[in-house]
């Protein structure tokens, strides 16, 4: 009897152990998978509204104000769709750190990356472009977003700010 409860309570250690040493790895690589699912998605072509659905997160928008939301975000990625093609794109570096004191309080926590993406112009298939640049996606609510669009009094605003 007191061999099968040290085992049990070994086994129960065991198990907290792995499970409060394991969320720090599984964090990194959720938010590697969704930097990685918003570039193949931006290559994949997905329309802006689609687009916005995923990886958008609103919050007391009125529909008219999400619908203005979801059209300039379908004209800017019908810009990017129309004058080049994401070749290759690479992510690296990925930091999970907590909201800046800036962020509103709904961000839990912030993931920073680099990400280096080659376009090829569609007007001449030999031009490509590389850039890489470092981007950010926000925690709210159990999953990564791009970006976090609510209403302040009357004004609506954005984290990141959008310019």
């Amino acid at each position: 009897m007191k061999k099968s409860i040290f085992v049990i309570l070994v086994l129960t250690l065991g198990i907290l152990f792995v499970s409060c040493t394991k969320p720090a790895e599984s964090e990194s690589s959720a938010a590697e998978k969704q930097f990685n699912n918003v570039i193949k998605d931006l290559q994949n072509k997905l329309p802006g509204s689609e687009f916005c659905d995923k990886y958008v997160y609103m919050e007391n928008l009125t529909e008219e104000e999400k619908n203005t939301g979801k059209n300039e975000l379908s004209f800017i990625l019908g810009i990017l769709y129309s004058t080049s093609d994401i070749k290759s794109y690479k992510v690296e570096n990925i930091k999970i750190s907590s909201k800046p004191a800036d962020a509103p309080a709904k961000i839990e926590k912030i993931a920073t990356a680099n990400i280096t993406i080659t376009l090829e112009s569609k007007t001449d298939p030999v031009e490509t472009e590389t850039k890489t640049s470092e981007e950010n996606l926000i925690y709210i609510n159990g999953k990564w977003y791009g970006v976090y669009l609510y209403k302040e009094g009357t004004e609506v605003k954005s984290y990141p700010e959008m310019s």
